[in-house]
């Protein structure tokens, strides 16, 4: 199964908001301006795609009822090649697979950020400064890939820095004050971020941003 049994969760939860996406698209409600003519198909763009575990296409599919273009990006496109195969069903011809494989992605910018990590254990002021880069990076190049009236969805490792040790049902989430050997951003301030004056002049409408809660 190559582990992907152990994302069934994770995968079900990504699908759902990319489905709520979808619907919100469909309905004129979508982050990037205003909503274009609806398309007779559907384009994904899965940033870091990687094996492609936490994504059900059939699931989407399924919902849409029309034919969809995913564009599958990640470093390894050996590995989403495989993953391309493992999701394969009677329903695989009704979607249109394109694996580009990059020499660097924005979004590899938290496993670079790890190993800074480690120099800035005793510089709290600089981590925030870099948590804060990194999130913005991963942000803008999300915005900037919008189709008008398209739908982003960004799914990272968070912390709430301010209430996690006041939470100890939400065991997998490790406060940033104590654990830092990855990166973790606020996930307080991540809608702040996007309600940012740049963010804003992108054609991200403040309104349109929504924060959905851990699992």
């Amino acid at each position: 199964m190559h582990r992907q049994a152990l994302f069934a969760t994770h995968r079900g939860n990504i699908t759902a908001l990319l489905l709520e996406g979808l619907a919100a698209v469909e309905g004129g409600g979508g982050l990037a301006g205003a909503p274009p003519p609806r398309p007779s198909s559907l384009r994904l763009l899965v940033l870091g795609a990687g094996n492609l575990n936490d994504l059900d296409v059939a699931r989407l599919l399924h919902h849409s009822g029309r034919s969809l273009d995913v564009l599958a990006v990640d470093l390894d496109g050996e590995a989403v090649r495989q993953g391309v195969l493992r999701q394969g069903g009677a329903w695989f011809q009704q979607a249109r697979w394109q694996v580009l494989q990059t020499d660097l992605s924005g979004i590899l910018k938290t496993q670079q950020c790890r190993h800074l990590n480690v120099l800035l254990l005793d510089r709290p002021d600089d981590f925030a400064v870099l948590c804060a880069a990194v999130a913005y990076a991963h942000l803008m190049s999300l915005v900037s890939l919008l189709a008008v009236g398209g739908f982003g969805l960004f799914v990272s490792d968070v912390c709430d820095a301010r209430t996690c040790p006041c939470r100890p049902s939400m065991r997998p989430l490790t406060c940033l004050e104590t654990h830092r050997e990855r990166l973790f951003f606020d996930i307080l301030e991540l809608p702040n971020l996007l309600r940012s004056p740049d963010f804003v002049a992108a054609g991200v409408d403040p309104s349109s941003v929504s924060l959905s809660e851990p699992w």
